[in-house]
């Protein structure tokens, strides 16, 4: 109602009673002028709005720094004031004028970015504005009633701008920059200008371009040839290339469209051979796991056993890999083999803890970090029992709590108190007394039948040390 009734009142203020207000509020507000002068800029032909745009930036900077230094408060306060400019280019982009929005963006992209360097942007509020401008220039971009000197204005602006590493060396801004380049190339067609360009920024040693982002590069070349019909020079590109997962990714795809996972294996066994060289062992395990997909897809029950398997216990035991390694086989099959397994992995762990002189303790510690969840897996919950006995940590206790208290109530009883009580005794802050207290609560919800054995604990603890005012008020909890 308020919004229509205003909406009336402007109506019937004449145009030389708001130039009369305008300057009027000028005069009382230098930053209102400045909010006039930046909004109609493209009114005025002799105004260079890029310049202008800079020049406001440096001056946000100034009245947010100390000495230079953006701190963490001062970093959204920058950033609001960088958003509302930016809003700007929106606001031009809305009524047809993208080269209005274009320079706004223009202006804004590199001293924006430059002060990530120096300012605590924990928050991500600079990165947030950095990542607002890059949305503005991609949007100018991407519209199809944009001029072509726009867009080739804009090409040749993204080409300079990537040469630069600081839109690397700060977060994505940089691919994210050229993704829009090479879009951009492909609507212009810069067939020879945008290989070339590219084989520049693959070149640059210095400014901290890594062998992944030139790797990336060749990619994303790989990919401009494809799409403007250069398919030899993909192709070249390609066998020159098949050492980058990417590109050997691309190509498994095809032959896996095409079900010739013959020709896919063999991809994958070289990327593997390649991936270990390099010593990449998680490319080695996202291979294994595309040979497995091939193995299913073939129904390819030894292949789905071994690769399944290895990936159950690359690192730790992953529960999916395993139940699936698990499926290949009956229960009258499946009991024998993991009892061999087991046998197989209680060697291995002993033969490796002799070799490394490990005392008793850290052999239990090994072989429940081993066992421990094939146990669970299997609900060998009296065999995991034991390895937790064995092992006398609390915190070993605690990790498995989960899966025995409900079976060996009185067992995980007989391990906390001696545990608790330890632990009572080495805690010397309140934030150690609170945790004993957290972890006592548990157990007494957990099993009730032991709260009398938790608090007769707990008062031997506040008995022994009276002096501890803190420990006295947290154990009083219980």
């Amino acid at each position: 109602m308020a919004e229509t009734s205003f909406k009336k009142l402007l109506l019937k203020i004449k145009a030389d009673e708001f130039r009369e207000f305008i300057l009027h509020q000028a005069i009382q507000d230098p930053d209102f002028e400045t909010e006039v002068r930046v909004y109609f800029a493209s009114k005025d032909a002799g105004i260079d709005q890029v310049k202008m745009y800079r020049s406001l930036v440096e001056s946000i900077i100034e009245k947010n720094s100390d000495r230079g230094y953006i701190n963490y408060r001062s970093a959204y306060a920058v950033s609001s004031q960088i958003d509302s400019l930016t809003g700007n280019g929106y606001l031009f982009a809305h009524k047809g004028d993208f080269r209005g929005a274009f320079k706004v963006a223009k202006a804004l992209l590199l001293p924006t970015t430059e002060i990530i360097q120096e300012c605590d942007d924990s928050s991500g509020s600079i990165g947030g504005s950095i990542s607002y401008i890059i949305s503005l220039i991609e949007s100018v971009a991407e519209e199809d009633l944009v001029s072509g000197g726009v867009h080739e204005e804009l090409f040749q602006f993204l080409k300079n701008e990537l040469r630069n590493s600081l839109y690397f060396d700060y977060g994505d801004f940089g691919d994210d920059l050229f993704s829009i380049f090479h879009s951009l190339a492909i609507r212009l067609g810069k067939n020879e200008e945008y290989p070339q360009f590219v084989g520049e920024l693959i070149s640059i040693q210095r400014g901290g371009f890594s062998k992944e982002r030139g790797a990336h590069f060749k990619t994303m070349l790989i990919d401009f040839f494809q799409k403007v019909g250069q398919h030899d020079k993909a192709d070249r590109l390609i066998s020159e290339n098949m050492d980058i997962v990417a590109v050997r990714k691309a190509e498994l795809m095809k032959q896996l469209a095409q079900k010739e996972y013959k020709s896919a294996k063999n991809l994958i066994e070289e990327g593997i051979s390649i991936a270990k060289a390099k010593g990449n062992l998680g490319t080695v395990i996202d291979w294994q796991k595309d040979l497995l997909h091939i193995a299913t897809l073939e129904r390819d029950t030894t292949s789905v056993r071994q690769v399944s398997k290895n990936l159950a216990f690359d690192r730790g035991l992953d529960r999916t890999y395993y139940l699936q390694w698990k499926s290949t086989y009956t229960d009258e099959e499946w009991k024998p083999l993991i009892e061999e397994f087991i046998s197989e992995r209680t060697a291995q762990v002993l033969a490796e803890q002799n070799r490394l002189s490990r005392n008793l303790w850290s052999t239990n510690d090994a072989l429940l970090m081993e066992l421990g969840p094939i146990y669970i897996e299997e609900n060998m919950w009296d065999r995991l029992l034991t390895l937790v006995q064995n092992a006398r940590s609390l915190r070993s206790v605690l990790e498995y709590h989960p899966h025995l208290y409900g079976h060996f109530p009185d067992a995980m009883m007989d391990m906390y108190i001696p545990l608790f009580l330890k632990k009572g005794e080495l805690a010397n802050d309140r934030s150690a007394y609170a945790e004993l207290a957290r972890l006592m609560k548990k157990v007494m919800k957990d099993i009730p039948s032991g709260s009398a054995r938790i608090k007769a604990i707990a008062q031997q603890l506040r008995e022994k040390f009276p002096r501890r005012p803190a420990m006295l008020d947290e154990l009083s909890k219980l």
